[in-house]
């Protein structure tokens, strides 16, 4: 009852005069419940400018600061979308157990959110994420224990958040064989410009180290685009930063880039890879069933091992004008 919306007079008057005398004395109890903001447990109701209609309880029961709030649970069943309120320093568990239709959860300013309730937001319908730096104190873990992220889309980190000390593990997880371990569904990440050296390109997250070196961090693992063409002011990949993918179909790598035998480990659609002539490795892409090409703009310098492993894998090595592939050259698509 503490939860139900404000009801117009005109119903309330309408329930009394078709109700049983016998019934009133419960009427009345519910009507009181309604319009009064205490019960035994201090809890109150609080209606924000979304209509979201959720239950808090005074956190002057835990400290001595009044302004801080618990919050216990969320009764909008049809709620699409929810913006923590600042003053809110925990959440309870299970408290959005009935929001089956949440698909936007923003953290909003977080100032003094210190603890999420496991299950919290239980319901896999979530597919956009608005973080905060508050996150930090709550960790992965625990962040993932209280937040169903089995479907979520999205990810978008606003500028004012500039204390944020971001950590992959809140959204996706990659291991070293390619098999994604969470974050299924993630198909971009996005940082409002440059925060705490973090930013992002059509979706992609970066490192923006010193001296202009910068690395991939993470090539989300849901992306759909079929061609990935690593940027020019990309130095370097990250452990796996792009493996899992099941899309992506071609890599375009720049002349100075620096990669590891694991950034596309699992990509399964992975067919060609673009790159300058370099001496390949003899186990390098061999975690990629579909790939067939490797082509460069130049002859590749190979050892008898690696020769042993293109053969073994079915891949052809050579320089982009021994083969005709449907893609644009090699030249054509550094200079995009």
């Amino acid at each position: 009852c503490v939860g139900s919306p404000i009801l117009p007079l005109g119903t309330i008057f309408f329930i009394l005069k078709n109700t049983p005398l016998s019934s009133h004395f419960c009427i009345q109890l519910f009507l009181l419940r309604l319009f009064t903001n205490f019960n035994e447990n201090h809890i109150i109701n609080i209606k924000n400018k979304k209509e979201d209609y959720c239950m808090y309880r005074e956190n002057n029961l835990i400290d001595e600061n009044e302004d801080k709030k618990v919050l216990i649970s969320c009764e909008n069943k049809l709620i699409e979308e929810f913006t923590i309120p600042p003053q809110v320093k925990y959440i309870e568990s299970d408290a959005f157990k009935n929001c089956h239709l949440l698909k936007t959860l923003d953290f909003g300013t977080g100032f003094y959110l210190e603890e999420l309730g496991e299950n919290a937001f239980p319901e896999p319908s979530i597919e956009k994420i608005f973080p905060t730096e508050r996150l930090n104190n709550i960790g992965p873990a625990d962040f993932r224990s209280a937040v169903n992220t089995e479907n979520l889309k999205s990810v978008t980190v606003r500028k004012e958040h500039s204390a944020l000390d971001f950590n992959i593990n809140f959204f996706a997880d990659i291991d070293e064989y390619g098999e994604v371990l969470f974050g299924h569904n993630l198909e971009e990440i996005n940082f409002e410009g440059v925060i705490d050296d973090y930013f992002s390109i059509n979706g992609v997250w970066y490192l923006k180290g010193k001296g202009g070196f910068s690395a991939i961090l993470l090539y989300p693992p849901a992306k759909k685009d079929k061609k990935f063409i690593i940027p020019s002011e990309i130095q370097e990949a990250s452990y796996c930063a792009i493996a899992g993918n099941p899309y992506l179909e071609t890599l375009v790598l720049h002349k100075d880039f620096i990669y590891e035998n694991d950034m596309v480990v699992g990509c399964t659609s992975l067919k060609s890879i673009y790159m300058d002539s370099r001496e390949l490795d003899f186990n390098e892409f061999t975690n990629c069933p579909n790939l067939k090409y490797i082509i460069g703009n130049g002859d590749f310098v190979m050892s008898n091992d690696c020769k042993e492993a293109v053969s073994n894998q079915n891949l052809i090595v050579c320089k982009e004008s021994d083969i005709i592939i449907n893609a644009k050259s090699f030249k054509e698509i550094n200079d995009s």
